[in-house]
């Protein structure tokens, strides 16, 4: 990764043109060993329809619940158990897919630990893929996908069991 570096002593008289010739510069080389490429994705993303808020790896997944983190996102306001977005209250959330019931969703979204949330996304002005009551807007929350584990058995005098 480079060149080497070149020396030479020259003595310069006012009267005297001095060529130098050729100067050839060796190739300097090493081989890396590894080479790591890091990115780390932005807390807060903004997009034309939707704020999407990065919730894995971050400080806010640390120690709190999804209902502590809803209260700390741009646009929602979280008051008396109601979740409400740029003031308005008819809000819809959606759980992997799902549609959370609104009369227990504090107890709910208490029950869910920050660390298994990967993103939420708030979206202020939903299109009509959403239910027609959603006029608050949409908060669809996407939790962390487990990889699948398998379970080995082996059969001899007696079953054993091991995850693989």
């Amino acid at each position: 990764m480079g060149y080497g570096s070149y020396h030479q002593k020259i003595a310069v008289d006012n009267q005297q043109t001095l060529n130098l010739s050729k100067i050839i510069l060796k190739v300097n080389s090493k081989d890396l060993r590894e080479v790591v490429i890091s990115a780390k994705k932005k807390l807060i993303v903004q997009k034309p329809d939707r704020i999407i808020m990065n919730v894995d790896q971050s400080i806010l997944a640390a120690g709190n619940d999804l209902f502590s983190i809803l209260a700390m996102a741009p646009s929602l306001q979280v008051t008396n158990g109601q979740v409400r977005m740029l003031g308005k209250s008819n809000v819809l959330i959606i759980l992997d897919g799902k549609r959370l019931p609104g009369t227990s969703l504090e107890s709910i979204l208490s029950a869910i630990p920050g660390d298994l949330i990967d993103r939420i996304e708030i979206i202020t002005n939903p299109s009509s893929k959403y239910d027609a009551n959603a006029s608050g807007g949409v908060i669809e929350i996407y939790t962390k996908k487990k990889q699948n584990s398998r379970m080995v058995c082996f059969c001899g005098r007696k079953w054993q069991c091991r995850e693989a």
